[in-house]
């Protein structure tokens, strides 16, 4: 989504662009909220370091969501926090699913695991 984002920043007006990042904000802001408090809490258990570092992770994306939503009006600035944001979910993407998720399948209850696939799969949905 902020790929598609950034893509039509520069031809879209601020307010197109602004409605489109108020759906990848409550996109990320859901996702973020499902995994702190779905896995996060006994992922801390086995591996605190770790889970530590995707909170500060999950901290510094809604900093960058803030610092976009405040741009939206000036495509510049907006684009340039974008973009900043695609690297750090990059990366941080890339950790969740070499680490927190293979962990998560092998150790949270199967009802937890439905749980949280039904809410990813809803967001999903809703977005389509």
């Amino acid at each position: 989504m902020c790929h598609q984002l950034l893509a039509r920043a520069p031809r879209d007006a601020a307010w197109e662009i602004a409605s489109a990042w108020r759906n990848v904000e409550a996109e990320l802001l859901e996702h973020m909220a499902a995994e702190e408090h779905a896995i996060l809490p006994s992922y801390a258990e086995h591996a605190p370091a770790d889970a530590q570092r995707i909170a500060d992770d999950h901290a510094r994306i809604r900093e960058l969501l803030v610092q976009i939503g405040a741009a939206t009006a000036a495509p510049e600035a907006c684009c340039t926090h974008l973009r900043e944001l695609v690297a750090v979910l990059d990366v941080h993407a890339d950790h969740e699913d070499s680490h927190m998720y293979p962990w998560a399948q092998r150790h949270l209850p199967q009802l937890v695991q439905r749980s949280l696939f039904a809410r990813f799969v809803a967001l999903w949905f809703h977005r389509r």
